[in-house]
């Protein structure tokens, strides 16, 4: 008996749930994202498995993939493993396997899509308060972070939660001397209107040592702070600026 005022849907962008033995499901091999499993298992032992993975086939190279809920996953096995009684929500099937449940549908159809979908699906968890950008990178393993980010650029659009100065702040900072990412020595990217400049990293170091005294080591200040420093110019960047346009009306001229 269908629930009072459900309605079967007919269009072609649906979405169902099946049971699937977890034993047959494959997590994004580049999921990026950290987590805390033994909290997961504590959870789903007080109040049950309510929020299905989904399914998405474009991952893994074509080869299918979750596309979010891979934790989830890695905490149920996790409690199959340690002999404990599956959680409220899983099915148990007659050889005793485990069947969790997986939404199927309203494909996304492209790999890298899919992964610009994943890391919002995560972020978006930490929009809407005081969260930046930088501080969300540390519900990841940066350097795996960063390779999902520059993969996704590729197809010319990064996820809703991160924008092109996110990125390079990601790569000069939160994981500089990684192998891969060579452009440390650089400097630092500072940004104004159309035009970027790049501060010396022994002054930038300064910067970051003085709002550390500034804020009292207070970690969402000192990284709101950076990247409002970042989108200011220094007077030698202003100075610049305007060498710049001048010799451009002179050009045009």
């Amino acid at each position: 008996m269908a629930r009072k005022g459900a309605i079967t849907p007919q269009g072609e962008n649906i979405m169902q749930i099946d049971y699937v033995p977890l034993a047959t499901l494959r997590k994004w091999d580049d999921n990026p994202k950290l987590h805390d499993l033994e909290k997961m298992v504590r959870a789903f032992e007080t109040d049950g498995f309510v929020d299905p993975p989904k399914f998405e086939s474009s991952l893994n190279h074509g080869a299918g993939g979750l596309v979010n809920g891979n934790g989830r996953m890695e905490a149920l096995q996790l409690m199959k493993e340690r002999g404990l009684l599956p959680p409220r929500g899983i099915d148990v099937g007659g050889d005793g396997e485990w069947l969790i449940p997986i939404y199927f549908g309203n494909e996304i159809g492209d790999e890298k899509k899919a992964a610009a979908f994943a890391i919002d699906d995560n972020n978006l968890t930490m929009a809407g308060g005081n969260f930046t950008p930088v501080y969300m990178t540390q519900m990841y393993n940066e350097e795996k972070y960063i390779d999902v980010l520059r993969d996704v650029r590729e197809m010319g659009e990064l996820p809703v939660t991160v924008d092109e100065i996110d990125l390079e702040v990601f790569q000069e900072y939160v994981i500089g001397g990684s192998q891969g990412y060579t452009r440390k020595d650089r400097g630092v990217p500072v940004r104004w209107g159309k035009y970027k400049f790049r501060v010396p990293r022994d002054g930038f170091k300064q910067w970051v040592e003085a709002l550390e005294a500034r804020f009292d080591g207070d970690l969402n200040k000192i990284i709101g702070e950076l990247r409002r420093m970042l989108h200011t110019p220094s007077p030698e960047a202003a100075a610049m600026v305007a060498a710049r346009e001048a010799k451009d009306a002179a050009v045009a001229a």
